[in-house]
């Protein structure tokens, strides 16, 4: 079994040699095996991180349809997603962005996001789909001091500003909209509650009286 097998002298499993090689097939006998998924070598890198590394697009897919550990991270911070953004690797950043991937961790030696990875080597298409994924782009800074809003403003052309800037806003619009539809719904349960607690008393009703003979008003 390939289980059995142990990792050569950086920590690298047959599992990581496949995903390098992006063996789909083979990690999916190894994954029914039962190998480790997220054992990690000498660096911290998982098989998933070997992957992106690689642009292995066909063995990450396998690797997370066996549920791999996307949000694991190597030695240096650095998670499957942050490798994928950097490497321009679309595909795999929009499927991780929709299974939720940690899109605001952050580097140990830069402390920069997949977010601000992406805006580093220019992707503006990564780069607006990560700020439609949820990512930080006003409030999380690297080791300089810059968000990756900033970032974008210094790097990006003005045609690929403007894509970008057109994700941001739909963030805030999206973030408005939200805002106002929890007021609203608070409004409402103030608005129940209140109703509750002082009910509407019900109307008075006329009381007639039979007049008895020779009985006046």
């Amino acid at each position: 079994m390939t289980a059995l097998i142990p990792p050569d002298d950086d920590g690298v499993t047959p599992l990581m040699r496949a995903a390098q090689e992006n063996d789909s097939s083979a990690i999916a006998r190894m994954a029914a095996e039962g190998v480790n998924l997220d054992a990690r070598d000498r660096d911290g890198n998982t098989a998933l991180i070997h992957a992106a590394k690689n642009g292995a697009e066909e063995a990450a897919l396998m690797l997370m349809y066996h549920k791999a550990d996307l949000r694991a991270a190597n030695n240096d911070g650095h998670t499957a997603l942050m490798i994928a953004a950097s490497n321009g690797l679309q595909p795999l950043v929009e499927r991780w962005v929709v299974m939720q991937a940690p899109v605001d961790a952050t580097d140990k030696k830069e402390n920069s996001t997949a977010l601000m990875m992406a805006i580093g080597v220019n992707d503006t298409w990564i780069a607006c789909r990560l700020v439609e994924g949820g990512a930080d782009f006003e409030t999380l800074a690297d080791k300089n001091g810059n968000t990756a809003l900033t970032l974008a403003r210094r790097a990006f052309p003005a045609k690929d500003l403007a894509f970008f800037m057109h994700a941001v806003n739909r963030r805030h619009a999206a973030a408005e909209a939200a805002k106002t539809a929890r007021k609203i719904h608070e409004d409402e349960i103030a608005h129940s509650a209140g109703s509750l607690t002082h009910p509407v008393s019900a109307p008075k009703t006329a009381v007639f009286r039979r007049k008895t003979p020779g009985q006046t008003g």
